[in-house]
């Protein structure tokens, strides 16, 4: 932006404190800052400027344009490198919901704390979190409830209805009062920050001590059946597993799971990949005719796996075992 040219060139440097300034490094990169020193250097020697107002206007102009391809392209190749390191170990990220709509088919959620490295939004498909029953808006306070209906099996199980019945003591979040709050912001201001931490520490104490029960949201038991509900409103935050799925030939960053409640978790990759999840994709198409049982058998087997595994998604029936332990081996297979 050309000075006094908007009341953004008015801007300056917030960290630095100054209404101007240039930077000598990256020449290449930071073109524009030779051409402002160049400047410089003609009023420190009393020389004419090698530059006129129209030229500094569409050399601003021209470099705005590549200076934010330049941008889009970084952002763009760390968003692609950051996929390929998830996928092989998941990362777990805090969302917040920015969207929730009363006639949506899902809910947004960002990453503003990652957003570099994760899209704008994501969306979470109501489908795809396997629900009781068709989430439902209150109008009132403008939130989104979701219902679940599972069969857990535990050594206590009243015990754990419990826990999904209350707020989670180790929320992603703590509300912070706006005294509080205020007092951190000066502490930090004026470098104080050991005040800043005590207040920080006092509030961490004073959360840990009560658990408060989910507005809105009863649990009934019924044997080993229990109803979780969850309420959704704009700001709120959730804890997700991000993965990253192939889109157009190139790895992008997509949601895996979705922390519900410290006890209970819903995979949305499995919902919406059952086949590449539990089973694999079969090689070869069915025929009118076989040569033998064993060529019936290598072509139909595949398919059958297949759509086992997609009916027991569908079907959404499954089970949670608490406190299971469960120990996996796999058979290695031909020689190194």
């Amino acid at each position: 932006i050309r000075s006094n040219s908007s009341p953004k060139a008015q801007v300056g440097h917030y960290s630095l404190q100054l209404k101007s300034y240039t930077q000598a490094s990256s020449p290449i990169r930071r073109y524009m800052d030779v051409i402002l020193q160049r400047l410089l250097h003609s009023l420190i020697c009393n020389k004419a400027p090698q530059y006129t107002r129209t030229d500094i206007t569409t050399l601003c102009h021209d470099f705005e344009s590549s200076i934010q391809k330049s941008k889009d392209y970084e952002k763009r190749a760390e968003q692609n490198f950051y996929a390929v390191s998830i996928k092989g170990q998941s990362a777990t990220k805090l969302a917040f919901v920015v969207q929730a709509d009363q006639e949506g088919d899902s809910f947004n959620v960002s990453f503003p704390f990652n957003r570099d490295m994760i899209p704008l939004s994501l969306s979470v498909m109501y489908n795809e979190l396997q629900l009781e029953d068709q989430p439902s808006y209150n109008e009132g306070n403008h939130t989104i409830t979701l219902k679940w209906k599972r069969r857990i099996y535990a050594a206590d199980t009243m015990q754990i209805h419990q826990e999904l019945s209350m707020m989670s003591i180790n929320s992603p979040c703590i509300e912070l009062p706006l005294a509080e709050w205020n007092g951190v912001i000066t502490a930090i201001e004026g470098g104080n920050l050991d005040e800043a931490k005590s207040l920080l520490m006092k509030v961490q104490k004073h959360e840990r001590k009560i658990a408060f029960p989910q507005a809105e949201a009863p649990i009934e038991l019924s044997e080993h059946w229990v109803d979780i509900l969850l309420q959704l409103r704009l700001g709120d935050t959730l804890q997700v597993q991000m993965t990253s799925e192939v889109k157009r030939g190139i790895d992008t960053p997509v949601i895996q799971l979705v922390r519900i409640k410290p006890k209970f978790e819903i995979c949305v990759d499995h919902v919406h990949s059952p086949i590449k999840c539990f089973s694999q994709t079969a090689d070869e198409p069915s025929k009118t005719n076989y040569r033998n049982t064993e060529e019936y058998i290598q072509i139909w087997a595949p398919m059958c796996k297949m759509e086992s595994a997609a009916n027991a998604v569908n079907e959404s029936d499954s089970i949670t075992i608490e406190n299971l332990e469960v120990t996996f081996y796999q058979k290695r297979r031909g020689t190194l």
